[in-house]
């Protein structure tokens, strides 16, 4: 595959066997209007993956089939899945994603934990040399120059997890640029861009956004576009120093360190913690 600089590739969740079943037997994919990324409503795709859930067994938390863009259509959900007129959606647009054909990756994209990101939007090149869910990302150039930094060090940080907890009956779910598991209590790491984060709107949102992570069982570490670029190699050394002082990193797959909230859909969302 050629390489490409922008992003033109989009990892879309299945989260049921008929509906992969449906995109190898039928080559589309469905994406609800009102949630789709950018890259689909703009046409800008070229290339579509499927990251499989916790409903595919031994093939579950993976990436293994992906196929290049024909075309991008609208249509009702009835319309695409005719046999549960019930559903309450049944009404609602989707993106009909369709693809020449549905291929399996050379090596599929494994997740060593379960992940809920509904889309990641990358590139072809993040695709095919990925071995590891985390290599999918393609983040903005503090959050890059940061992974590949803590990468080197060999420190174990998810990118883009979600944490979320429901209270009073309220789901609330927040992305970590990165996330590290440990003993005492869990490090979540945000790159603070100068241009976005400066913004008095958005100091307010991230001091708001920051207590409710905290409250959450995590711990905060905030790196400016200065620490990052200018200063690298101190700011690795503070998250190491972070990770000693709160017991070091912990095994994220024991079943004690999961807690499970009920979603709409009927599934579950997982938060970890020390």
């Amino acid at each position: 595959m050629p390489e490409t600089s922008h992003k033109n590739t989009l990892v879309g969740m299945v989260l049921r066997k008929q509906d992969l079943l449906t995109a190898q037997n039928h080559s589309w994919y469905r994406i609800p209007v009102k949630s789709a990324p950018e890259i689909v409503q703009s046409g800008a795709m070229t290339t579509l993956a499927l990251y499989q859930t916790k409903a595919f067994d031994e093939e579950k938390y993976s990436v293994r089939w992906w196929g290049t863009v024909s075309s991008i259509d609208r249509k009702k959900r009835v319309e695409l899945l005719p046999n549960e007129p019930a559903h309450p959606r049944a009404n609602e647009e989707y993106f009909v994603v369709q693809v020449h054909a549905f291929e399996q990756l050379p090596k599929p994209v494994l997740s060593r934990i379960p992940r809920r990101n509904p889309f990641i939007t990358t590139t072809d090149e993040r695709l095919f040399a990925a071995r590891d869910y985390n290599d999918l990302f393609y983040g903005s150039p503090l959050e890059e120059r940061l992974w590949s930094a803590l990468r080197k060090e060999g420190i174990p940080v998810q990118r883009e997890l979600m944490v979320s907890k429901t209270m009073a009956k309220k789901k609330q779910h927040f992305y970590l640029d990165f996330a590290l598991f440990c003993k005492d209590v869990n490090v979540a790491i945000e790159c603070d861009g100068n241009t976005y984060h400066d913004a008095p709107e958005h100091v307010h949102y991230d001091k708001d956004r920051d207590v409710k992570v905290q409250n959450m069982r995590w711990v905060v570490y905030r790196f400016t576009t200065d620490k990052i670029m200018n200063h690298l190699e101190e700011t690795v050394q503070h998250i190491k120093q972070a990770v000693k002082q709160y017991g070091g990193v912990v095994d994220a797959l024991n079943p004690s360190k999961i807690e499970y909230f009920p979603t709409e859909d009927g599934l579950v969302q997982m938060t970890m913690f020390g």
